[in-house]
């Protein structure tokens, strides 16, 4: 069947036409399924309904709107923003997928930047959220000079009005933004060919027909979740079942339950999410989860680990997921999205590799020192649609089958260009090899080929990335360097280091000579952190700052961060002063050794405190919550813990701290502000107001009856948001932090 909707989807010369023709064809059959904060509800969008909702903000659109002009798309919800990016289609407008961003400078400003960039002349919204942006947008040059379209106001029956436009394979369809917070945004000019093309390529491979049953918590306004979950499954006649980043990074395992409870056949995200789920199996969970539906579990957009594709293979193959269900894939916005990935059970390859080899850029397979080894998992079969060649970036050569090589890319799906960047465009969309074979895309990206298999190693310009989010490097040196003065700039290197399984953010930075002897190197450090943390949201997990020349250089200026990673792990840089993340933790873990903290067991802990004597409640409660936050950590040892101590300075990021927070609310049967961690920073007064929240009446402070944070209205927005929107929420007051202001 999936051979079928493919031919269709190559036919049409355009997305308006393929919706339309699927309007025809599936009429009231679901193509999205919007699920709720239970994975049983859910509020149903058909294939008919979204051709009419499509022409009804098409029409609205085109009266205000040129062939060709840019809208900026600002949504939280996954039905809101479905309709718009379907309406701007249907206009011939070319939608620009961002997220909202709430009070902190620095993502209004990026916002600013990318309407600047595309020159948008239009901002759609839900009524509400314009209303709420209203006096950051008139702030803004570029975004206040833009007309406002709140697209939840628009009725269903202007579809009449819609009149259809001529569109083309050559014709943009969006733009994709990259580029990390403080660089210039660059817009992928993603075509209406590209997007059919792609369409029909992973749909083919995954298997994905009108019979597929797709599940998603992925953010929409990112290729990943907007192609291959959203326009992917319109593209097969498939069903979507979406729910959002929020409701999944508060509570991992609605996700699984989700398949389940829907009878997912294809669902997926970064590695780290995987990793979650495992983290947060329990037996009770376990028990009641039915994966067997769950064909192809697809793995990407960041390093995708063999370990944890067999924990997750082993800790739910009772549930009746298959090993082979998972589809490690590799694809990047340039090419619109996907490049190569593996079908429904054909098990992944994995290589192990000398470590010290591929610091070479040499594939040495089965060193015989384990301490060497490194396990590289295959991201699939190259696809004959595509062209992959392995090059020296240096020389423009291809790589013998030996050697690691910059991916390029040659084919259908890879984009146009950058929108109004000629020289950047002809520089990477328009590569040719020292023979003047071409055009490729670089990618940047690092990999060999074996046996006609993709292994992807690194990336050439050292992209940072955790939680499946792209970090540059030069954002963060950026940051730091104008966290406090006598920092060098263009001194200072970021990277990342893989640690117990996870990668790790170093930052090495040069002091000026004049500076060492007064700077308050703790201070220094500690606005470094902060600055991070606030304007990227990652945790530093180790921080040097060292004398004038230490961080090296090419001879043209260039910062050296592979050889800076390499002296750092010789311990040959010496530093003026160092820092390691959360030292009281890691000084918990070696005392803990093997010992994990285990949740206590029997009744459950909000009966067992009921049942206990008043004046013994808030010990056993102290107890369990510090068993909670060394769970979130996974690390250490609860008695270990000092109530002194900041949860974000032993480790705590964005995610780690909704969870902390779903944990409580689950064990506890209370209800908690979003900004629980911001708001009580250190594990005492966190432990003292949820006391305070379960026994409202022994609280040392009076808990007040309405809790504007914690009403229902506020819960249900979380639940809308992104998993970068909502992780900018959690971060946008670690300034206040710090010092212990309030």
């Amino acid at each position: 069947m999936f051979f079928a909707e493919t031919q269709v989807s190559t036919e049409c010369s355009n997305w308006v036409e393929l919706v339309r023709r699927r309007a025809e064809r599936h009429g009231a059959k679901s193509a999205f399924e919007f699920l709720e904060a239970k994975p049983t509800e859910a509020k149903q969008m058909s294939f008919a309904k979204l051709d009419r909702v499509g022409r009804a903000i098409g029409a609205t659109l085109q009266a205000q709107s040129e062939p060709g002009q840019r809208a900026l798309l600002l949504f939280k919800s996954s039905e809101h923003f479905i309709s718009a990016f379907f309406g701007c289609l249907y206009a011939g407008v070319i939608p620009v997928p961002a997220y909202p961003p709430q009070s902190r400078e620095a993502h209004w400003q990026r916002l600013e930047r990318i309407a600047d960039d595309a020159g948008v002349t239009l901002v759609l919204s839900s009524g509400n959220l314009i209303q709420r942006m209203a006096a950051g947008l008139d702030q803004l040059p570029s975004l206040s000079r833009a007309t406002t379209v709140a697209i939840d106001e628009i009725p269903l029956d202007d579809a009449g009005l819609w009149r259809e436009r001529p569109l083309s394979r050559e014709d943009i369809a969006f733009l994709q933004y990259t580029s990390g917070s403080t660089g210039n945004p660059k817009g992928v000019q993603v075509t209406h060919g590209n997007l059919l093309h792609n369409a029909a390529l992973f749909s083919k491979v995954f298997h994905i027909d009108e019979r597929s049953r797709m599940v998603s918590w992925l953010p929409l306004f990112h290729d990943m979740g907007l192609i291959g979950c959203m326009l992917g499954p319109v593209a097969a006649g498939a069903t979507c079942f979406q729910f959002s980043p929020a409701s999944f990074i508060q509570r991992p395992m609605r996700w699984l339950q989700a398949i389940s409870q829907h009878r997912g056949t294809i669902s997926g995200a970064p590695n780290f999410a995987y990793d979650l789920c495992v983290k947060r199996a329990s037996p009770d969970v376990l028990a009641d989860l039915d994966l067997s539906s769950w064909q192809l579990a697809f793995n990407g957009a960041e390093p995708i680990r063999a370990d944890t594709l067999r924990r997750f293979a082993k800790t739910f193959a009772s549930c009746g997921f298959r090993a082979s269900a998972a589809s490690p894939c590799y694809g990047l916005a340039e090419g619109t999205l996907f490049v190569c990935g593996y079908e429904p059970a054909q098990p992944a390859t994995v290589q192990d590799l000398s470590a010290a080899g591929l610091a070479l850029h040499r594939v040495i397979k089965n060193p015989n020192d384990r301490r060497d080894t490194q396990p590289m998992v295959s991201s699939g079969p190259l696809n004959p649609e595509q062209r992959v060649l392995i090059v020296d970036p240096e020389t423009a050569r291809p790589c013998a089958s030996d050697r690691v090589g910059e991916i390029w890319i040659q084919g259908a799906s890879v984009a146009t260009g950058y929108w109004q960047r000629p020289e950047i465009t002809e520089t990477y969309f328009r590569a040719y090899t020292e023979d003047g074979e071409g055009p490729f895309l670089r990618t940047g990206d690092l990999g060999y080929v074996d046996h006609d298999e993709l292994f992807v190693t690194g990336r050439l310009k050292d992209l940072i990335i955790v939680h499946g989010r792209n970090h540059y490097p030069t954002d963060i040196e950026t940051t730091v360097q104008r966290a406090a003065p006598g920092l060098r700039p263009n001194c200072g290197a970021a990277f990342a280091v893989s640690k117990d399984g996870t990668e790790q953010l170093v930052v090495v930075q040069e002091v000026a000579r004049g500076a060492i002897a007064s700077m308050d190197a703790d201070d220094v450090m500690e606005t470094i952190r902060r600055d991070i943390l606030e304007n990227h949201d990652i945790q530093v997990g180790q921080l040097l700052l060292v004398e004038p020349g230490t961080v090296p250089k090419t001879s043209s200026g260039k910062i050296q961060r592979r050889l800076t990673r390499v002296r750092l792990a010789s311990g040959e840089l010496k530093p003026l002063a160092e820092w390691h993340r959360s030292d009281a933790a890691e000084t918990a873990s070696s005392e803990a050794e093997t010992d994990a903290p285990q949740s206590p067991t029997g009744a459950p802990i909000a009966k067992r405190l009921w049942a206990a004597p008043r004046l013994e409640r808030r010990d056993l409660l102290a107890d369990h919550v510090r068993i909670l936050i060394t769970e979130a950590l996974d690390r250490g040892r609860p008695e270990s813990l000092r109530g002194d101590q900041k949860l974000f300075e032993l480790g705590l990021d964005s995610i780690s701290a909704l969870e902390l927070k779903a944990r409580v609310e689950d064990d506890l049967g209370c209800e908690l502000p979003v900004t629980l961690v911001f708001d009580y920073p250190t594990i005492d007064a966190l432990i003292d107001h949820v006391h305070g929240r379960v026994f409202p009446e022994q609280a040392s402070i009076p808990v007040p009856k309405s809790d504007s944070r914690t009403s229902a209205s506020e819960e249900d927005d979380l639940d809308a948001l992104s998993d970068a929107d909502l992780a900018e929420r959690l971060a946008q007051t670690l300034n206040q932090i710090g010092d212990g202001r309030p």
